[in-house]
């Protein structure tokens, strides 16, 4: 039996479920952005620049990016309360002072950046769904719960 066949079939993973790994482009997706966030700082570490320049460059790349692909998004700022654009610039700032400690770390020489950017990325996926649960009230789930588990042990062993 092919692997992913035994995965679909032995963990619940089929086409009832809604999770289907041939059928399912989602799956794709998150793995091609999740490339893309772990990329660029192993990009910036492979161009030898400072990492205040890594994390200022990455995020105006990201900028330009983003305000042209959601350009058409743009009418609708009418919509948007102050206390929602408050929150965002907020959560903005956090982001860019998280990005330039992040930008500091993967360029330093004396750190193993593939390390510590995929421990980051681990923290990165426990701390979504508690935030999730703080700010929407969306419990995680018991297999939630196993996948912290499992992502502690993971950074254990990246350490």
């Amino acid at each position: 039996m092919h692997f992913l066949a035994f995965f679909e079939k032995y963990f619940g993973l089929n086409k009832a479920s809604n999770f289907s790994i041939f059928a399912n482009l989602a799956i794709w997706q998150q793995a091609l952005i999740a490339s893309a966030y772990c990329g660029w700082p192993i990009i910036g570490r492979f161009s030898r620049i400072t990492g205040g320049l890594v994390g200022v460059l990455a995020c105006v790349g990201t900028l330009f990016t983003v305000s042209a692909l959601s350009f058409r998004e743009f009418p609708d700022l009418v919509a948007i309360t102050p206390k929602a654009i408050s929150l965002m610039l907020i959560a903005g700032v956090v982001n860019g002072v998280a990005v330039y400690f992040y930008s500091l770390k993967v360029a330093d020489e004396t750190i193993p950046t593939a390390a510590f950017v995929a421990t980051v990325c681990i923290f990165m996926v426990m701390a979504a769904p508690i935030q999730h649960w703080i700010l929407n009230g969306v419990a995680p789930s018991w297999r939630q719960g196993i996948g912290y588990g499992l992502a502690a042990l993971a950074v254990y062993f990246l350490k």
